[in-house]
């Protein structure tokens, strides 16, 4: 009989409790401390209930994010939801990204050299007629959806690749004399537990940056792809821990970046 190959012992987290329709979870241990500071004292200086932000977590999940990229990527930029950082920035480092912009909000943008991401047609034609009358010029980029393999598709906003509106979209912008076609931008989904639909996007993206290069001889400068990224948070009817199922920054970032690099376009060095 033949000997079997050997195989390493190695240590695997059990998880204990009562079993119910996701499986087995682990008992909750009460928190009696965040970053060393303990909860009653957070508690009776800030009563209850409080929301307790760890600088050490952010800090440390952005390290780890920069680092995925950086070491793969030589130009990697990294921009933060509003909805999580709130704090005032020059508008010249803000990328404008919304489905619902006001005219207000565009105008302002305008005005302060943001680097608009434009959702959807109607915002093409308002966004011409504010910069014609404060006779200004803008660094635009479109947000593009698009078929990933995941479903539900998320084709709510944006200008889709497939059917032939994200051309559409580019020949529209590229006939306004104020605007500057500069990115491309995509948010696939949210809690996204497949990195291969990143490096699709990243391939389609890449091929309609190559046949704007192509007919417009026109340098797309950046590809955006964001949103969506899985926290290690266990979300509400997961059948599994959420740790032992999304994938790592590093596995996003080497989908991302490995498609990118390996493009015919970005190879010749545009972005």
């Amino acid at each position: 009989m033949p000997l079997k190959t050997y195989e390493r012992p190695y240590l695997r987290k059990l998880n204990t409790g009562l079993g119910n329709k996701f499986g087995t979870r682990n008992s909750q241990v009460p928190v009696t401390e965040i970053d060393g500071v303990p909860v009653a004292k957070l508690m009776e200086e800030y009563g209850s209930p409080c929301f307790v932000l760890s600088e050490q977590t952010i800090r440390q999940t952005y390290r780890n994010a920069v680092r995925a990229f950086s070491t793969r990527y030589p130009k990697v930029q990294m921009a933060w939801s509003y909805k999580t950082n709130y704090n005032g920035v020059p508008g010249t480092q803000i990328l404008f990204n919304g489905p619902d912009k006001s005219e207000e909000d565009l105008r302002t943008a305008v005005q302060h050299g943001s680097l608009i991401h434009i959702d959807h047609l109607d915002e093409v034609y308002l966004l011409s007629e504010i910069l014609a009358s404060e006779g200004l010029k803008a660094r635009v980029a479109l947000r593009i959806n698009m078929d990933t393999g995941v479903y539900p598709l998320w084709d709510r906003f944006g200008f889709n690749y497939e059917n032939g509106s994200a051309w559409t979209a580019v020949t529209k912008v590229m006939a306004q004399p104020r605007m500057e076609l500069v990115g491309l931008h995509c948010h696939i989904g949210t809690y996204m537990l497949s990195a291969q639909a990143y490096a699709i996007a990243s391939h389609k993206l890449c091929d309609l940056a190559d046949e704007i290069r192509k007919q417009y001889q026109r340098r797309i400068e950046y590809l955006d792809l964001g949103g969506g990224f899985a926290s290690g948070n266990t979300l509400k009817g997961s059948y599994l821990q959420g740790s032992d199922v999304i994938p790592t920054m590093d596995d996003y970032a080497e989908a991302i970046t490995s498609t990118i690099l390996q493009h015919p376009f970005a190879m010749s060095g545009e972005i």
